[in-house]
C-alpha cells in the first residue's frame, strides 16, 4: 500500500481499451488477502484511542465507521487491506502526530493517495490516506511547481497549462503526482525529459519518528537522495517542489493494428534505432480473449498491436519519422498534434478500480533474437500469452545521470518491459501466473534482471525481487540509511527495503 502510482500499468491500460474492465468485470469488489497481510503488533488496540484524543474525530477512521471501507479502499483491487486505524490528515501536523503515536506503538505504517502501488494490506496496521491534501504553488518564472501529496497529474497538468508549463507526467493522470516520483516516474515523454524524480529539487517528509524535515540536495542530502526512487520507505512525503517544462503542445496519440504482428515488430525495431530523444513510444502486443464483448467478433480471439507516440518536436518532422510505420497501414491513427493537456489520450487509461496480475522487467535491446522470442511468448502463435506485453522504449534523457544523483535504478536498459492480465476472478491468478511466467522464461537472456521502482508490482514483495530495482551499491545504501532513519521499518507496508543488519 505504498505511496506509488503508479508507476505500475495494467492490464487495461496497456490495452488501451477502458470498455475491458466493464466487460470482463475488472471493476471488482475487494478479496481479501490475509497471506499478504501485515502482522498485528502489541498495542495496536490502543492507537485509535490515541489517535482520536489527539487528532479532530473526522480525521481518525475505524473499523464500523461509515467512511472506513471508503477510505481504505483503492485503485488496484488485488489486495484488500483492514487496517486498525486510518487518518485521513488536512494538513503535515496531523502526519506528523499520527506517525508519533504509530512510532511510540511500533506500528507499520502505510501512505495512500490514490492506491495504484498496492503491493501489501495493511491490515493491522496504520493507513494515512493524504487524499485531502491538494496544494499547487507554480512559480512560472522559475518554472517550478510545489505540489502536496493528495494532487493527481491531471490536476497539475491543468495548473501548470495556464503558465505555459507542464510536468513530467506518466501515462496515468489519476495518480498521485509524489506518489509516482517517489518511485522514479517513468513519463510519457521520458526520452525528452529523463525521470520525474530527476526534476525534484526540494522534498518535505515527516520521517518515521514524526520529525517534519525539509530535505534538498544541500540538506539532508542522504535522504533527499534516498526519497526519489526509494518509494514510502523513509516517510510520508507531505510536499514535493519539482521542475515543470515549457512545453504547450506535442505530436501524440497511438495507431492500432489488428495483423501484421511480425513485421510490425521488425519496423518498430529499426525505427527506434538512433531515434531522436524527441521521440517517446512504446509498443503493446494485446491478445483479445475470445469471449470478450469489448471487442468487435472479428477481433476477438485475435492478437492485436497499438503504438502510443509522444513528440515533442515538430510536426512535420514526427511525421515524416512515422511514415515506416504509417505504412503498414494501422486499422486506426490518431496521432497528430494535440495540446499537452490531452496528454492522456496517448494511452487512454481507464478509470478504476479494477483487479489485475502484472510483472514487469527491462530489456537489453531489442536485437532479432529479443524479436524472436517476444513473439513466442506474445505473437499470433504464442501457446498461452498474457492479454497484454507491452516495450517502452528507454534510452535519450532516461540514460542519463541527473543533475542531483537519486536512487532510480539501473539507466541502461533499452527497453522496459511490462506484462499483465485483468483478473477479476482470484481463482484464476494462479493460471495468470504461470502464462506471465512463460513469457519471462522465454524472454530470459534478453532480460536485464532489473526493474524500475515504479513498476514494482504484487509480485514483487520479497527483499530479493525489490533489489531487482536498484544498483547493488544504491541498495546497500538504501538499507544503511533505512537502518539510520527507520530502524524499526515502520515503514514496511510497501516495497520494503529492510534497514541493514
Amino acid at each position: 500500500m505504498s505511496q506509488q502510482q503508479p508507476g505500475r500499468r495494467t492490464a487495461l491500460k496497456a490495452a488501451g481499451a477502458g470498455a475491458l474492465a466493464v466487460a470482463t468485470g475488472a471493476v471488482a469488489t475487494d478479496t481479501a488477502s490475509a497471506q499478504h497481510s501485515t502482522t498485528a503488533i502489541p498495542g495496536e488496540r490502543t492507537l485509535a484511542a490515541q489517535l482520536r484524543r489527539a487528532l479532530p474525530d473526522d480525521r481518525v477512521l475505524v473499523r464500523g465507521d461509515a467512511a472506513y471501507d471508503a477510505e481504505r479502499a483503492a485503485y488496484h483491487r488485488v489486495i484488500d487491506h483492514h487496517p486498525a486505524a486510518i487518518v485521513v490528515p488536512c494538513h503535515a501536523d496531523d502526519i506528523a502526530t499520527a506517525v508519533r503515536i504509530a512510532s511510540h506503538h511500533r506500528v507499520p505504517i502505510a501512505v495512500q493517495a490514490t492506491g495504484h502501488g498496492i503491493s501489501r494490506s495493511a491490515h493491522g496496521g496504520l493507513l494515512i490516506n493524504t487524499r485531502q491534501l491538494k496544494r499547487i504553488r507554480i512559480d512560472p518564472s522559475q518554472r517550478t511547481a510545489v505540489v502536496s501529496p493528495g494532487v493527481v497529474f491531471s490536476e497539475l497538468i491543468d495548473a501548470a497549462a495556464a503558465h505555459g508549463l507542464a510536468p513530467a507526467s506518466g501515462s496515468a493522470v489519476d495518480v498521485s503526482v509524489t506518489g509516482y516520483t517517489s518511485g522514479g516516474g517513468l513519463p510519457v515523454i521520458g526520452r525528452t525529459v529523463g525521470y520525474a524524480a530527476d526534476h525534484v529539487t526540494r522534498v518535505d517528509l515527516v520521517d518515521a519518528k514524526g520529525r517534519r524535515r525539509r530535505l534538498t540536495p544541500h540538506r539532508d542530502a542522504d535522504l533527499f537522495w534516498a526519497v526519489r526512487g526509494g518509494k514510502s520507505n523513509f516517510g510520508v512525503i507531505t510536499e514535493i517542489e519539482t521542475a515543470l517544462f515549457p512545453l504547450t503542445r506535442l505530436y501524440g496519440g497511438n495507431m492500432l493494428f489488428t495483423g501484421g504482428v511480425p513485421e510490425l515488430l521488425k519496423t518498430y525495431q529499426k525505427f527506434t534505432r538512433n531515434l531522436t530523444d524527441r521521440m517517446t513510444t512504446s509498443l503493446v502486443i494485446v491478445n483479445v480473449p475470445t469471449d470478450s464483448p469489448a471487442f468487435p467478433e472479428p477481433l476477438r480471439g485475435k492478437t492485436l498491436a497499438k503504438l502510443r507516440v509522444a513528440f515533442t518536436g515538430d510536426t512535420a518532422e514526427g511525421e515524416k519519422l512515422l511514415r515506416p510505420l504509417r505504412a503498414l497501414n494501422p486499422a486506426q491513427d490518431n496521432v497528430a498534434e494535440m495540446p499537452y493537456t490531452d496528454i492522456a489520450k496517448i494511452y487512454a487509461d481507464p478509470a478504476g478500480p479494477i483487479r489485475t496480475r502484472e510483472r514487469a522487467g527491462a530489456l537489453r535491446a531489442l536485437d532479432d533474437a529479443t524479436l524472436r522470442r517476444l513473439l513466442r511468448a506474445a505473437g499470433p502463435d504464442a501457446d498461452r500469452p498474457p492479454m497484454a506485453v507491452e516495450i517502452r522504449h528507454l534510452g535519450g534523457a532516461l540514460a542519463r545521470a541527473p543533475k542531483h544523483p537519486n536512487a532510480v535504478g539501473p539507466r541502461d536498459a533499452a527497453f522496459n518491459l511490462f506484462v499483465a492480465d485483468v483478473a477479476p476472478d482470484p481463482g484464476q491468478d494462479a493460471t495468470l501466473e504461470a502464462g506471465q511466467q512463460q513469457v519471462f522464461d522465454l524472454l530470459g537472456p534478453s532480460l536485464t534482471g532489473h526493474t524500475q521502482p515504479n513498476f514494482l508490482t504484487d509480485h514483487d514483495k520479497t527483499a530479493t525481487r525489490v533489489r531487482r530495482a536498484y544498483r547493488p551499491r544504491d541498495y546497500e545504501r538504501l538499507t544503511t540509511l533505512k537502518r539510520r532513519y527507520d530502524r524499526h521499518n515502520l515503514f514496511r507496508v510497501n516495497h520494503n527495503i529492510p534497514p541493514a543488519a
